[in-house]
């Protein structure tokens, strides 16, 4: 009866783990379509954007057309970000993929504060710099550790899209050394891979 028992705990705690990362994989994708969906909303939405002399936080920026619709879609889809960084958190196996995990969760979770504290708030340039830093670093570690856990192939992918997520910081520090404003490309060179990475990772969690 004991050992009945033990298995169906289990079995119900697999069921658990397995519901939980589907939830999560869920909600990645609700991040990425409430994300993507809110920046192309916001960008036809007012005629005086430009990706080639605007940041995208200026679609956001107080006082600005539409920047609920921004800040709105940043901070809901950072919440749903949020919940599946919780579901790689509870998949990963070796140490360094939590560390990185918990780097790009609070990568997420930074996301949020920009919306709350949007452009030109005080607070916003400092959490949008840590944020971009912190995305190649969280990739680089989370790949490091799906390499060292026996998945290579996965930590090759992933490490090589923080490259070039690292490449678009790189980009933008060297704008903002000129007096230019146009941000837009180069954080979508950090954003695409970041992105990128999600989808992968969604598709593997379901898988899991």
């Amino acid at each position: 009866m004991t050992a009945i028992n033990t298995g169906f705990v289990k079995e119900n705690v697999h069921s658990d783990m397995v519901s939980q990362k589907r939830i999560a994989a869920y909600c990645g994708i609700a991040g990425i379509m409430t994300l993507y969906g809110s920046i192309l909303l916001a960008v036809v939405l007012p005629p005086s954007f430009h990706w080639t002399a605007d940041a995208i936080s200026d679609l956001g920026a107080v006082g600005a057309d539409h920047a609920w619709i921004y800040n709105g879609g940043l901070i809901l889809a950072s919440f749903f970000y949020l919940v599946f960084a919780y579901g790689v958190f509870i998949s990963s196996i070796y140490w360094m993929e939590y560390i990185g995990i918990v780097l790009i969760a609070v990568a997420y979770f930074l996301a949020v504060l920009a919306g709350i504290f949007p452009y030109p708030t005080p607070l916003h340039d400092p959490i949008a710099l840590i944020q971009f830093f912190l995305i190649p670093i969280g990739l680089w570690v989370y790949g490091s550790g799906n390499f060292f856990a026996g998945h290579r192939r996965l930590g090759a992918v992933t490490i090589g899209l923080g490259v070039i997520a690292a490449g678009g910081v790189v980009w933008l520090l060297a704008v903002a050394t000129t007096d230019s404003q146009a941000f837009a490309l180069p954080e979508l060179v950090v954003i695409i891979p970041f992105d990128t990475w999600a989808v992968i990772t969604i598709w593997r969690l379901y898988q899991l």
